[in-house]
Parts: structure tokens; sequence; C-alpha cells
């Protein structure tokens, strides 16, 4: 009918996709400064009296500007330090494809070890899908090449950790 009125929200956000397109992004844009803000504060604690400051200014005198700067000073650092992040673990990634470039497991096993930097052979026979010896044999090669080092001396289902990538995944965390 012509002339009704809505009679839920649902309704109303039928009525104009637009809005609800506008709606859900004001939600998720909301959503994302309380996540950052927080993020930043629990990162940077020598921020926070700053932080607090800026949030008393807004509720007393409305100053939205000083806030905002704030919130958009920590997504700017907390960007640069993920490009750096991100670089670096590019730089290790082609610095040892170049390596282990004659070896096809070891350079597969490469790639493997930047999204999971603690392996075993079990773990490099599984994702390879190769013999045991083979997988050996790969990590082997990332060892001898720097990539990987064992960690805790076992004798048996032996833990290799890349610690260049651990090192570039810690350092822009080091530099707060």
């Amino acid at each position: 009918m012509v002339g009704t009125p809505p009679q839920s929200v649902m309704d109303m956000l039928a009525l104009d996709g637009f809005a609800t397109f506008l709606m859900v992004t004001v939600l998720v844009g909301m959503a994302l400064v309380v996540i950052y803000s927080i993020e930043y504060i629990k990162r940077v604690g020598d921020h926070r009296s700053e932080y607090y400051d800026a949030l008393l200014r807004v509720r007393t005198d409305g100053d939205w500007q000083s806030w905002l700067l704030f919130f958009l000073t920590g997504v700017r650092e907390t960007a640069v330090r993920a490009t750096t992040q991100a670089r670096e673990i590019m730089r290790i990634r082609e610095e040892y494809r170049q390596k282990v470039a004659g070896r096809p497991k070891a350079l597969a096993l490469v790639d493997e070890v930047l999204r999971a930097p603690y392996m075993t052979v079990a773990e490099a026979q599984r994702l390879l899908k190769v013999t045991n010896p083979t997988a050996r044999a790969a990590v082997q090669t990332l060892v001898d090449a720097g990539l990987l080092e064992e960690v805790g001396g076992r004798k048996w289902r032996r833990l290799y950790v890349a610690r260049p990538v651990m090192d570039a995944l810690r350092s822009p965390m080091e530099a707060l």
C-alpha cells in the first residue's frame, strides 16, 4: 500500500538499497575506529593518556579533530609497520628462493615456511606430498641455507623454526 509507514527496521532498510549500504558502511567504519583505537592503545601504552585526553575533549568541547588526528596517527603508524614487515618478509622470500633455486621441493617449502614459520619433517611431507626422506632433504636444504634452524633438540619429530621470518614478524613490534 502506498503511504503505509514501515513496520520494522528491516522494512525501512528495504526501502532504499543505498541507505542500507550507507548505514552498514558507517557501522563498519565505527567498529574499525574502535578496534584500531584499542589496538593502538594496547600496543603503545605511552599514548593511553593522550587518547583519553582527546576523548575527553570530544565529550566536553566537541573537539573531534584532536581525537581523529590521534586515531589517524595510530592508523598511519600501524600501516607503516605493516608495510615494513611485508617488505622484509618479501625480501626474505626472494633471498631464500634464490639460495635454493635448484632444489624444487625446498623451493616449494620456502613459501610454506613463510605462512607458518614452525615446521616438522612430517608437516613438510604432508605439504609437499612426498616421502619422508624427500621431505627431510627439503628441510635440510632450508637448514643449510639458513632459513630454518632446529629448536628443542628432540630426536623424533624435530621442530624447526624460520628464525629470519620470526625476526621480521617481531621487529616492527619491538620498534614500539
